[in-house]
């Protein structure tokens, strides 16, 4: 993982947080744009930075067990000194160092999956007025340019290569040890895939199909891409969050398919009853009509035999 750094008022900070930050910009737009009509403005943006914070928790927490090897040989310590009595060492490291991103450590591909995970979290602990299908539908059109900028970030600053993957070798260049920048190849196909993605939320398909179409993607993309770069150092973990991610998406298909086949039988019944009902009036409005005729018939008779 090739980052590079820049000095901001004397602390080292990576260079692609810029592109962190501008895609958190673009979130929160979007984020608005689909919710704008059904949540208001301020509970928007309040949730635009808890689920973007979501995300990147989630990416430094399987970053830092990606790398626990080099993490596990920090000299760990809750005092920043240590005093032999003779010289005093400012070396140890101090807890809250795992969450110091800071250091460079962070997987941008698992950023917009982090979001994900803390919509559904955010959603189990609301009111859930809005449908979860639909929630989460909407919060991926507004994912969807976030993981663009990360990847087009990814691209600029050269942060991930990809090794040589032998018999699965999807990459075309080669830059020194290390094959064409991973997110060349993942922006390509997931701006494909996101075409789709998005002409099914405005379809108004089944609601969850979108995010089941954008976990699959991610997927796959996780499977064959990143699991094979340069930066990954426990390929099992990657595999194993790429697999997890499918399965998800399958999982979240399979309930969309379902609660469209159960709107539909519902509202089969539901126009059967209604017909029924519609058909019970007519008989019971003949059945006065007729009542009604017959009535009129016998006065009639009697009428004239008065009058006779």
């Amino acid at each position: 993982m090739n980052v590079e750094f820049v000095e901001i008022i004397g602390i080292n900070v990576p260079v692609f947080l810029g592109g962190v930050f501008v895609s958190f910009l673009i979130f929160s737009f979007f984020l608005y744009f689909t919710f704008k009509k059904r949540i208001k403005t301020f509970v928007i943006f309040d949730l635009s930075v808890l689920l973007f914070f979501a995300g990147m928790v989630f990416s430094r927490l399987l970053s830092v067990i990606d790398r626990w090897s080099v993490y596990s040989e920090y000299n760990w310590a809750f005092l920043p000194v240590r005093d032999t009595g003779e010289e005093i060492f400012f070396e140890r490291v101090l807890p809250w160092e795992v969450i110091n991103i800071l250091d460079g450590n962070l997987i941008l591909w698992l950023v917009p999956i982090g979001i994900l995970i803390g919509g559904l979290l955010v959603y189990l602990s609301s009111n859930r007025k809005i449908d979860l299908a639909f929630f989460t539908d909407s919060i991926i059109l507004a994912v969807i340019p976030v993981q663009l900028v990360l990847s087009f970030t990814a691209i600029l600053l050269e942060l991930y290569y990809g090794n040589d993957s032998g018999g699965l070798d999807l990459y075309i260049d080669q830059i020194g040890e290390h094959r064409l920048n991973i997110p060349l190849i993942e922006i390509g196909a997931f701006v494909i895939g996101a075409m789709f993605i998005i002409a099914i939320y405005f379809l108004k398909s089944r609601k969850g199909l979108v995010t089941a179409l954008y976990l699959i993607i991610n997927g796959i993309l996780g499977t064959l891409l990143f699991s094979n770069s340069s930066f990954v150092n426990n390929r099992e973990l990657h595999l194993l969050i790429s697999g997890g991610i499918i399965i998800w998406g399958i999982v979240t298909a399979v309930f969309a398919v379902i609660k469209k086949s159960e709107k539909r039988v519902n509202n089969k019944v539901s126009t059967e009853k209604t017909t029924l009902v519609e058909g019970n009036e007519l008989i019971k409005q003949k059945v006065l009509t007729d009542i009604e005729s017959e009535r009129r018939g016998v006065f009639a008779v009697f009428r004239r035999i008065f009058r006779g």
